[in-house]
């Protein structure tokens, strides 16, 4: 039981590790714009 919910949390950092990764390829492609003011995306 301890090491399935080790390998379900491995498995969940590494998919947040390629949305992260996703994310900030985005943001260098310019496709995501963040208003400074209220930082939430436009």
């Amino acid at each position: 039981m301890f090491r399935k919910k080790l390998r379900d949390k491995s498995a969940e950092r590494q998919n947040q590790a390629n949305i992260l990764d996703e994310l900030i390829l985005l943001n260098d492609m310019g496709y995501i714009f963040l208003n400074s003011d209220t930082t939430k995306a436009l």
